[in-house]
């Protein structure tokens, strides 16, 4: 293959790469993260919440992300940008990954990655990096940062309730655990009672519960 056909290539992959619906401002974008949640589903993984705010407009949204997702961006992103992968933090392979501690530091690493991200005006009209914040298809119910605070906050209070209410059944779960426990004492100790020696009233003998009563 010539390297004129090479080039022909690379131009076309770069072209595809940065191909947008649309010329967005980097300057006029900011994405923290201010949150996350460990979800309890079939596996046990943490969601961070990140808040895509448009000063251009005046729009704000939320997006909801793993570090999975980050991984597969940067993976996506590394063969036209490669000092990317320099910025996405390590994954973990010993410790416990739900760590307050080790949490709040993946928070900031990850802050940091979003925030180099966005300071290439290139990365933020790449296609992308606009589909991982929806940039050019913001969810249509959060049109203003007013009705994305009202929904979430009302999503938040859901959600608080839902665990209240899953800490009533573990409770009462709990509680009936515990009189289990209280019973299986009971029935063993009426047991042994059964099995022991009784003493005969008038000859003060020990009767053996297997020898017939006479």
């Amino acid at each position: 293959m010539s390297n004129d056909t090479l080039k022909e290539i690379n131009i076309s992959e770069n072209e595809r790469f940065f191909s947008c619906n649309g010329n967005i401002d980097a300057g006029n974008i900011q994405v923290p993260i201010v949150g996350y949640e460990i979800m309890e589903e079939r596996a046990r993984f943490t969601v961070f919440k990140l808040r895509v705010e448009n000063k251009s407009t005046g729009d704000c949204w939320y997006v909801f992300r793993r570090y999975t997702d980050f991984v597969r961006l940067c993976n996506r992103l590394k063969h036209v940008h490669p000092k990317i992968v320099q910025h996405l933090p390590r994954k973990r392979w010993l410790g416990n990954n739900f760590d307050p501690l080790f949490l709040d530091d993946r928070v900031s690493k990850l802050q940091a990655l979003v925030e180099y991200m966005l300071s290439d005006s290139e990365l933020v009209n790449s296609h992308e990096l606009q589909e991982f914040f929806c940039l050019t298809d913001p969810p249509m119910y959060t049109e203003t940062s007013e009705e994305s605070r009202a929904i979430f906050e009302g999503l938040e209070e859901t959600i608080y309730h839902l665990k209240q209410q899953i800490l009533e059944k573990e409770q009462t779960i709990d509680h009936l655990h515990d009189s289990l426990r209280q019973k299986a004492i009971e029935t063993e100790n009426l047991k042994k009672l059964i099995k022991s020696p009784l003493i005969c009233n008038k000859c003060q003998n020990e009767i053996s519960p297997a020898d017939p009563l006479q």
